[in-house]
């Protein structure tokens, strides 16, 4: 008898992908969205996050932390709609001649969470730990985060 991890689910259905594997590589993104937003993904992920709940396993540590992960990115992303949206309904520009947290020519979206950062201490350390990353780093604080932000506000707007 062979012998697997065996996952929360429908008895004898497999995903696609498992059946006969995946090769289009190129469109895995769209592929995984539809995957993670499909009813059975969602009943697996429910699943095995209530397993964990009742029993002492590992993956129930795994889901606290990918709450508390969740909750984290969650806070971050509040403050910087905040942000967004009172610049833009007032008109203002969002950025300056640099997007450097600590410059004093960053712009007004940068100078907003800095003074918004002065009476919140998660904002403050959030900037000190992820305010100049680079590219390709997670900040949610980048040109390009507001600016799909702005994008997805302005129909609201």
């Amino acid at each position: 008898m062979a012998r697997g991890v065996t996952l929360p689910g429908a008895a004898g259905k497999r995903p696609l992908a498992s059946r006969q594997g995946f090769s289009d590589w190129k469109h895995a993104y769209e592929r995984l969205h539809v995957h993670e937003t499909s009813l059975g993904h969602k009943n697996c992920v429910l699943k095995t996050k209530k397993r964990g709940q009742t029993e002492a396993i590992i993956d129930s540590k795994l889901f606290e932390q990918l709450e508390d992960e969740r909750k984290y990115w969650r806070n971050v992303l509040l403050r910087v709609v905040v942000a967004v949206k009172s610049l833009a309904m007032r008109g203002l520009s969002f950025r300056g001649k640099t997007d450097t947290f600590g410059s004093t020519n960053n712009g007004n979206f940068m100078m907003l969470l800095e003074a918004i950062s002065e009476f919140d201490p998660f904002l403050a350390k959030h900037i000190q730990k992820f305010g100049n990353p680079g590219k390709g780093n997670t900040s949610y604080l980048s040109f390009a985060t507001y600016e799909k932000i702005r994008a997805c506000t302005s129909v609201h707007m």
